[in-house]
């Protein structure tokens, strides 16, 4: 970008007779996030008789609409742009992922791109459409809220989707993507930059490989194993976004992750050092990665990974995939098994009733009724039945159907936050501040969350952290 904006002041491209070059200025400046001056210059350019092959004049407008009344922080130089209000409880943590993220991270790839790097946070899922040039398809097929692209990074913000997500490992997830474009020009294809970034989304909180296969991951993967069906790396491109379904998007993303774990495995923390520059210089990624791993041929590696993966033990418990509700739904649309689900949602909804009437036992029976024959229960209805034990005062029950949940359901919020509630009313302060900041971590936007926080770094001497959340708390609600 710094370049980029070098050659278009030294060509005077805004102020040209040459419509192409005026096309030029406003590419850089939406780049660059100068939204109403890359409008200004794209309408200017198309007047002028450049072609508008790609729709730009209307993505340039969409997103000078949905951004007209953003501000933004700077932390060094990273930029966190956002709609005031709500959002800004996103701040801290999205500037702090961003630098640890650089730190953690990038050393494993090589230098960042010079220059600013903007971080735009969507409010919900109507802008991020908008601004993303997805498909409201794409997004609730797939799953896909976040994105690396025209030199920035697009996110939705987690109060868009009512569980809330792992936003910040999606923050980095995409700034990854970034480097990777840089350090390759941009050769890198979509296998190649989801297998880098679905393995090391999760190293730049310390640097140490924290790569689990989750385990709705693992059925896939053994499903995959045991009918030899696997997603290729022909129909993930262009964007693993544009896949059939969430369930094949999860699998290509478990497939791609565990391939480059396996590349690490083999090659050491330098096998992207090695690999990357091969990519740039215009060896095919496949012969860079097998290469750079230590492997004859890309087929050896790739039958290497096979064997790799059925050594895992994997679980054969299929589930689910969480679903992407955006803007709307209730609680049982956020649950992977009851949104689809109106039978045994029935019995839920009736449960509810009879719980908000104080009949727990009455309650218990009609959401033993929504558990499943055939797989797990899903992670609403192991909190709608732990709440019920919770009221009648057996905690041990109810902490029991919640770590249940989580072995299956990790990223479900609620979960981690009914925990938390129970660990602390068994006095078991730190226990629960850990359940509370995972919940936290999903879905900021909960005040009550946030209250707990700020209590218990209260009661636990911690003062600072303890101010930190009551500031959330107060921009959450701003009349307590």
């Amino acid at each position: 970008m710094p370049c980029a904006v070098e050659v278009v002041e030294a060509l005077e491209a805004a102020t040209s007779a040459d419509p192409d070059e005026v096309a030029f200025a406003a590419e850089v400046a939406f780049f660059d996030g100068r939204f109403e001056e890359a409008l200004d210059l794209v309408t200017r350019a198309a007047e002028a008789g450049w072609e508008d092959r790609y729709d730009e004049v209307a993505l340039y407008e969409r997103t000078r609409e949905v951004t007209a009344d953003w501000t933004d922080i700077e932390r060094g130089r990273f930029r966190v742009r956002y709609q005031p209000g709500i959002d800004a409880v996103l701040l801290d943590d999205a500037a702090r992922t961003l630098e640890l993220s650089e730190r953690n991270v990038t050393p494993l790839l090589g230098d960042p791109p010079p220059g600013r790097l903007d971080l735009e946070v969507y409010p919900d899922g109507r802008s991020f459409i908008a601004a993303s040039s997805l498909s409201k398809h794409d997004v609730q097929t797939t799953g896909v809220v976040a994105l690396s692209k025209w030199s920035r990074l697009l996110i939705t913000s987690p109060r868009a989707l009512g569980r809330g997500y792992t936003w910040q490992d999606t923050v980095a997830h995409e700034y990854i993507h970034l480097v990777v474009t840089y350090q390759t020009g941009d050769k890198a294809p979509v296998w190649l930059q989801e297998a880098i970034a679905k393995y090391l989304d999760n190293r730049w909180r310390t640097g140490r490989d924290g790569f689990r296969v989750s385990v709705g991951s693992q059925a896939l993967l053994a499903d995959a194993i045991r009918t030899d069906q696997f997603v290729s790396f022909e129909k993930m491109h262009p964007s693993l976004a544009m896949l059939d379904s969430q369930e094949e998007a999860a699998l290509a993303y478990a497939q791609l992750a565990t391939l480059m774990a396996y590349a690490f495995d083999r090659g050491g923390d330098g096998v992207l050092l090695r690999a990357l520059p091969m990519v740039k210089r215009g060896v095919d990624p496949r012969d860079a990665l097998a290469t750079a791993a230590g492997a004859s041929s890309f087929e050896s590696l790739e039958a290497g990974w096979k064997q790799y993966i059925r050594g895992l033990d994997l679980v054969g418990r299929k589930l689910h995939a969480m679903p992407t509700v955006l803007d709307g739904g209730d609680e049982i649309d956020t649950d992977p098994l009851l949104h689809d689900r109106e039978d045994l949602a029935r019995y839920v909804r009736l449960g509810d009733l009879l719980r908000t009437r104080e009949r727990y036992g009455a309650a218990l029976v009609e959401y033993r009724k929504a558990i499943p024959a055939d797989e797990p229960r899903g992670p609403l209805l192991s909190n709608r039945i732990a709440q019920v034990h919770l009221a009648l005062g057996d905690l041990d029950l109810a902490r029991q159907a919640l770590e249940e949940s989580l072995v299956d359901y990790p990223e479900f919020a609620l979960t981690h936050k009914t925990l938390g509630a129970i660990l602390r009313a068994r006095g078991q302060k730190r226990l629960s501040l850990r359940s509370y900041e995972r919940a936290r971590e999903l879905n900021p936007f909960d005040s009550e969350v946030q209250r707990a926080l700020s209590e218990l770094y209260a009661e636990l001497g911690d003062e600072n952290a303890a101010a930190r959340h009551m500031r959330y708390l107060r921009i959450l609600r701003p009349n307590i």
